[in-house]
């Protein structure tokens, strides 16, 4: 019980530095804020974002701390517990519905303990150099670079599932006047249902929670105009642990021959981190 009780309070310790300095130091050092704001006071990274989630996101004071006290402080290992434990049922029947019974758990993890931000910016650079001007955020969450590229005059457009996180998402472009194009998707088995072709496509964190990640890859290809790049989490190694919304599945057509045949087969590695590829001809 002790250990339990000091558990909960260093989560609390981490949650709360998190927000009161969790600073951006970032190109321009804090994106997110709108400029009115940005002019007058610098206001910490994560804390401006808890205010954007209550904000936009269908989303209380009380509903916020009544997550907090069921399933823990969004950075902490029992809230990922938690929110795993929502995916008992992964059958193409039941996936829609777990992400649907989480929505708000999910965009508050989102919102309060990842930024998407770090993961671009060995890449930036090259593709602000490029004729890179049509961008997708394919299974965009809340679309963190997309905002950012979108900031740099880019046309952006999201992906998500049909759920408040992907009209939160879409309030934080218009929250700063921008524009962006969104494809909600309303099943788990499906891709989206799209005719544009794009210069860049994003796709962090979502190609392990589809069933058939060689359909998505084929997909990106697809909408991929010549010599067009694609920026994915996925590594070398289809390394994602089982388990929550990592579906086995997927896991196991990830970690196949077939896989990584017909990806190396349609892109090529554009660095060593095996993370940012541009289409093959």
């Amino acid at each position: 019980m002790l250990s339990k009780k000091i558990k909960h309070k260093n989560s609390l310790i981490v949650f709360l530095l998190r927000l009161m300095f969790g600073l951006v130091f970032f190109d321009e050092k804090n994106i997110f804020l709108k400029k009115k704001v940005q002019r007058y006071f610098l206001i910490p990274h994560y804390l401006e974002r808890l205010y954007e989630l209550l904000l936009l996101y269908p989303l209380s004071i009380k509903s916020f701390l009544e997550i907090v006290k069921k399933f823990g402080y969004p950075t902490s290992v029992m809230y990922k517990e938690n929110f795993n434990k929502v995916f008992i049922l992964t059958d193409s029947h039941n996936l829609f519905n777990s992400y649907r019974e989480q929505d708000s758990m999910y965009t508050t993890r989102l919102m309060l303990t990842y930024n998407r931000i770090d993961f671009i910016a060995p890449y930036l650079k090259q593709i602000l150099n490029s004729s890179t001007r049509n961008v997708l955020d394919y299974g965009c969450g809340v679309s963190d670079i997309g905002l950012l590229l979108s900031k740099y005059g880019l046309n952006v457009s999201i992906v998500d599932l049909d759920l408040p996180k992907l009209d939160f998402t879409t309030k934080r472009f218009a929250w700063r006047n921008m524009k962006v194009t969104k494809y909600p998707v309303t099943s788990t088995e499906k891709l989206a249902d799209i005719d544009s072709k794009f210069d860049l496509i994003i796709a962090t964190e979502i190609i392990e929670h589809f069933r058939s990640p060689i359909s998505m890859i084929n997909f990106f290809y697809k909408h991929l105009n010549s010599n067009g790049f694609l920026l994915i989490s996925i590594g070398k190694e289809f390394e994602k642990e089982e388990g929550g919304d990592h579906l086995i599945e997927s896991l196991n057509e990830g970690n196949s021959s077939i896989y990584w045949k017909n990806f190396n087969s349609k892109f090529k590695s554009l660095d060593e981190r095996y993370h940012f590829f541009q289409k093959k001809e």
